[in-house]
This record gives structure tokens, C-alpha cells and sequence, in this order.
């Protein structure tokens, strides 16, 4: 064995033996005798010798041990002897959301504990918003892929082997769509997304749910939500009760859920956005307005024994992010920060404005005092962005949570250690399929062309007038293949996952190459008369395209195979099933109006109006599927 670990518990002797055998993959470990032990400071070192062979790692948590071994891989490679880290922050916490069709297999988590534990995180926070049991409660998270009791408890013994905190993070007011579109829930539905605030049934509810989740986890902790409550007391509950204003709703709810959680012993955290709109007494619009006024004595009466959860996922001032910490300071004693790792809204990581947001919040974090971070990876929109695309992002964290001030070079070596040599670079380039040239640096406005373009409908061409506007000045052809020339031929013979992630996004820049501008070339043959170009555009591109969307299609689904469970993955098969349908239906219609069957293409007759206005015609951001294929019901 390369390493050995002098001492520690059967446990401990688990994990190391568990990380070494991860490490081994990727790197040459010097024989090293490794010891630990604990100090009660803020700093984390580590020691090693090379003439004795031996290495003594510090700190004062479990999960610092295994950080310490992945600065001890760059330590033995570089010959540094000596590493003294300064941590900022006394948590740090990854959330994975498991509610937005991928739920993730136990050993995807497992992997993903590994990278954590050699990271440094001290958390582990699992968004299952009904993708977990409930006893007697059959259709919550039915073909779904919940997770078993014993399948948490599975996952959660292994955090704890390496000192990670596994936490869970539910919903007990809004977010509930997928529990409350069955009928066995109609007498505690406000609308088809929240629960009815003053229900018996509702509270009977939660309380299974506390306690469902209290079996499954070691930690005392419970995220219980109430983010984004838009329809708190204007549905259901308006056919019995008075119109009542938010904050006396959410007020009375928050109390009532706070003290079930008391009475079975666990530590609640909230999220703040409400709350925070709640006491507000200009009631402004936006997630967290600057200027809001917070009412005093309102903000007196909060809950104190809790844990507000401040998320920010777009902001990049730090005098901004200052000033939302000292209105929250106003009714929250112990605050925890969450930034968001753009990997939603689009089929390509928004890496670009990850970076752009992280480090003033983090920095303003420092500044004011905060201990306890949050990096959140969402799925929204049915999860087409894997959780492994948040990995180079989830080091940033990590690394600001360890060092006062962060480069990037320093993190890209650390991301060699910890995940994997020589992909850094090619993960965060993967956000130029949507920073296409034209659209701001760094994106913070979310363009997404390489999700609109993908999915939109080759006859209807929802985005073509955008495609032309593009074309005029620039050449969307030439920018995408460039980008697939990027991602190494190797790809196709690797089977790591992160390298399979990679080659999907080779896929993409394939398939984007040959589609982006086929309707606007369509259109122009059509209405020309071109009958060649037609002829070559039914009989050469489109099989061309067509093969290209089979290889991302089969590509996408090993992925999601591999890292998820199968249910949720019918939603992304219907996408790809329904857009190789179309494809084939726009040849069929070619190849009839070249035969003289059918005399006109009525949607080619259909002159192309803008989808939305931008500063540049691909800057637009529009995240949801539907709306990018269909022009109609659906």
C-alpha cells in the first residue's frame, strides 16, 4: 500500500483505505506513513517529510483529515513540506437537488462524498422534496425513484464515515407539485403548488414527514423549506377563510412547523426569501430587495432558535450582498449563506456567471462574518445538466472556504487532486456553447442558445429570426465547430464519467453545427425555389442531423444511467423522441413539395417574428422546454 494511516478507528481506517483507492486512479502516491490529529483552532496543517516518509495532518474536524490527504498529493508532487491553511467559514455545505427528476444512485453518492470529503465539506444537504418515503403514503414520490429509509441510512453512514453531515432538506409549505397533483391530497391543496396553511390534514401530513425523515438521518438538523410561497392563502383556502395577509400566514405556519420540529427533537433551517418579503414594509418586488425596510417589532418575534438560510444566485455587488446580511441580521440570529452553481436552465453549465457571483458573496461572507456557506446545484426543468458539471464550481467553494484569498490556477490544481488531472479547463470551457460570441462576458444574463437551438422545432423555427439577426455579423457554424474541435478525440474511448460528460458536450457542438442554422437556410430555399439547396438540405443535412441528435441522445442517456436513477429519464427521452419525430416529419414534407404533391410548406410561409428582445439576438434566456417547442397547447 502507498499510504498508510497510523492509528484511527476501524472507521476511519474505512474511509482513508476508501480515498486512497480513489486517489490511486489519477495519481502516484510516495509510500507515506500518515497520522492525525485534532486541534481545537482554525487552522488546518499538514506535515510531511519525505526522507522519514511520513506526513501529520491537523485539524479540528474528521472531514479536515481528508482534505489534508489531497494537499498531501500535491505536496509529495511539488516537494513542499509544509501546508498551513486559515479556514473562514465553520461550515460548508453542498446541497445535490434530488427532486427535479434525477434522483441519484447511492454509489453517484457515494462518489460524490468521496470528492467532498477530499474538498473539505463539512455538510452534505439532500434536496428530496417527495423523493423519499412516507409510510401509508403510496403516491408520495410514486414513480418518482424516492429514495428507501434504508437507502438514506445507507448514504448517510457512509458521510459519516469521512465527517460529512448528511442533511435533509424538504418542503413543508410551497414546491410541493409533484405530491399535490394527486387526488389523495386534495384536503390540504391552497393551489397546485402549496400546501393549505391552518389544515389539521396539513399538519398530520408534515409530522409524517418529520418523522419519516427523522429515521433516516443521524443529524438533528432539517431544512423544512418555505422558499417561493407565491400562493400562500390565495387558493383553496380563500373558499373558507378571509383573505389574510402573507406574513400573518406564513408567520403562524413557520411557528407551527418550528414546533413540531422541537417536539421531535430537530434543529429546523428556513429559507429567508419569504420571511424576509414578509417583514418588508414597502413591500418590494424581488427576491431579496435592497432597500426593504424591515418592520422592528415584526422581526423581534421571528424564531430565534433557527438557522435562515440566505440564497443569492445572481448578484455580483458586494455592497448588495452587505447590505441583504445586515436586513437579515434584523430578525435572524444565525445565518447561512447559499450561492447557486449555475448548472439549470440550460443543457450547458452557466460556469460563467458561478464565477461571477461566487466570489463577491464569499468574499462579503468574510467581510461580515458569516460561518456557514451553502453551494446549491439545481435541476430545474427536468435536470438536463448532470450534477458532475457542478464539480469545478464546488471547488471554488471550497477552496474560499480554506483560504482567505483564491485564483483560479490555485483551484485548478486542486481540482486535479481531488477530482481529476487535466479537466478543469475543459469542464468550465463547456459554457461557451451558450457564451457564444456576441453575448456578455462571463453571462450573467443566462443566454442559453445551445438548449433553444437543440429543442426548437425545424418547421416552426421559434428562434430563427434570432439565428439570421446572428448570422449577418457573425458565424454561429464556425463558433460551434471550434468548439467541438476543442474536446479531445480520446474522449470516445474513455469511459470515466467525467470524460463521458465531456464527449456529450462534443455531441452537442455537433449537432448544434449542423442544426443551428438549418431553418434560416430552409427558409431561404423555400422561399427561392431553390430546389437543389432543398433537395440537399432533406436528403443530406437533416440524416446529418438526425444521426448527430441519435449520438447525443444515446450519449445523454449513459449518462443519466450511470449517475441516476431510470425514472425521471422518460421526460428527456419523450424531448429527443419528439424532436427526431419532427426532423424526419420536415424531410417528409421536403420530399412532398419536391414531388409536387403538395404545393406549398405553410409553416415556411409563416414570416419568423423575434422571440424575445435582447441586447445581442442570442442573449435571451429561455429555460423551459415547452415554451421553446411549442407554439400552441400542449
Amino acid at each position: 500500500m502507498s499510504w498508510e494511516l497510523i492509528g484511527g478507528t476501524s472507521d476511519c481506517q474505512k474511509a482513508f483505505y476508501t480515498v486512497i483507492n480513489w486517489l490511486e486512479h489519477s495519481h502516484e502516491l510516495k509510500p507515506t506513513k500518515i497520522a492525525y490529529e485534532t486541534k481545537e483552532n482554525s487552522q488546518l496543517t499538514i506535515t510531511y517529510n519525505p526522507i522519514t516518509n511520513h506526513a501529520l495532518i491537523t485539524g479540528h474536524k474528521k472531514v479536515h483529515f481528508f482534505r489534508g490527504l489531497g494537499l498531501l498529493v500535491e505536496m509529495q508532487r511539488s516537494g513542499i513540506t509544509k501546508k498551513v491553511e486559515e479556514i473562514q467559514f465553520d461550515e460548508l455545505n453542498f446541497l445535490l437537488d434530488a427532486s427535479r427528476n434525477a434522483v441519484m444512485t447511492v454509489d453517484s453518492i457515494k462518489q460524490f462524498i468521496i470528492i467532498l470529503a477530499l474538498m473539505g465539506y463539512t455538510g452534505f444537504y439532500l434536496y428530496i422534496e417527495d423523493t423519499y418515503e412516507i409510510n401509508d403514503r403510496p403516491y408520495f414520490g410514486y414513480m418518482r425513484g424516492r429514495f428507501s429509509k434504508k437507502e438514506l441510512q445507507e448514504i448517510d453512514c457512509y458521510a459519516l464515515l469521512f465527517g460529512i453531515e448528511m442533511v435533509p432538506c424538504i418542503q413543508t409549505l410551497a414546491h410541493l407539485e409533484q405530491v399535490l397533483k394527486w387526488e389523495t391530497m386534495n384536503e390540504m391543496k391552497d393551489d397546485k403548488n402549496t400546501l393549505l396553511v391552518g389544515s389539521e390534514a396539513t399538519y398530520h401530513f408534515i409530522l409524517e414527514m418529520l418523522e419519516s425523515i427523522k429515521d433516516s438521518f443521524h443529524s438533528e438538523k432539517i431544512h423544512i423549506g418555505l422558499d417561493e410561497a407565491y400562493g400562500v392563502g390565495l387558493g383553496q383556502y380563500l373558499n373558507t377563510h378571509d383573505y389574510t395577509d402573507r406574513y400573518t400566514l406564513i408567520k403562524a405556519h413557520l411557528n407551527k412547523v418550528v414546533e413540531m420540529c422541537r417536539e421531535i427533537e430537530m434543529k429546523p433551517l428556513v429559507w429567508s426569501d419569504f420571511i424576509y418579503h414578509t417583514l418588508d414594509k414597502k413591500s418590494l418586488s424581488g427576491y431579496y430587495p435592497v432597500n426593504a425596510e424591515i418592520d422592528f417589532y415584526k422581526a423581534a418575534t421571528m424564531p430565534k432558535d433557527i438557522t435562515y438560510v440566505y440564497w443569492d444566485y445572481g448578484e455580483f455587488e458586494p455592497t448588495n450582498y452587505k447590505q441583504r446580511l445586515i436586513n437579515h441580521r434584523l430578525f435572524a440570529d444565525d445565518i447561512m449563506f447559499a450561492g447557486g452553481i449555475h448548472i439549470y436552465g440550460s443543457l450547458t453549465p452557466n460556469h460563467g456567471k458561478s464565477l461571477k457571483t461566487l466570489n463577491p458573496a464569499l468574499m462579503t461572507c468574510k467581510e461580515m462574518g458569516v460561518k456557514k456557506i451553502m453551494a446549491t446545484t439545481w435541476g430545474d426543468n427536468g435536470q438536463e445538466t448532470s450534477h458532475w458539471n457542478a464539480l469545478p464550481i464546488m471547488q471554488w467553494y471550497a477552496e474560499h472556504t480554506y483560504n482567505k484569498f483564491v485564483t483560479e490556477e490555485f483551484v485548478a490544481t486542486r481540482f486535479a487532486s481531488c477530482v481529476h488531472p487535466n479537466l478543469y479547463d475543459q469542464m468550465i470551457a463547456t459554457r461557451y456553447l451558450d457564451e457564444v460570441p456576441g453575448v456578455e462576458l462571463m453571462n450573467h444574463y443566462m443566454a442559453n442558445p445551445s438548449k433553444y437551438l437543440l429543442w426548437q422545432d425545424p418547421l416552426l423555427g421559434l428562434f430563427d429570426a434570432h439565428v439570421e439577426q446572428y448570422q449577418k455579423d457573425r458565424d454561429l457554424v464556425a463558433h460551434y465547430e471550434k468548439i467541438r474541435t476543442s474536446f479531445s478525440s480520446s474522449l470516445n474511448t474513455s469511459k470515466n464519467i467525467l470524460h463521458l460528460n465531456l464527449l456529450f458536450y462534443e455531441y452537442l457542438a455537433t449537432v448544434l453545427q449542423v442544426k443551428s442554422t438549418f431553418g434560416i437556410e430552409l427558409i431561404e430555399a423555400y422561399k427561392n425555389n431553390q430546389r437543389t439547396k432543398l433537395t440537399e438540405l432533406a436528403h443530406s443535412r437533416l440524416p446529418l442531423i438526425i444521426k448527430a441528435v441519435e449520438d447525443l441522445r444515446d450519449c445523454h442517456q449513459t449518462i443519466w444511467m450511470t449517475t441516476y436513477k431510470p425514472f425521471g429519464w422518460e421526460v428527456l427521452d419523450n424531448r429527443y423522441g419528439g424532436l427526431l419525430q419532427r426532423l424526419k416529419t420536415t424531410r417528409q414534407k421536403i420530399e412532398t413539395y419536391l414531388s409536387g404533391e403538395m404545393n406549398r410548406i405553410e409553416e415556411l410561409e409563416e414570416k419568423r417574428l423575434p422571440f424575445l428582445s435582447g441586447t445581442t439576438p442570442l442573449s435571451i434566456h429561455v429555460p423551459d422546454y415547452t415554451t421553446i417547442v411549442f407554439s400552441g397547447y400542449h
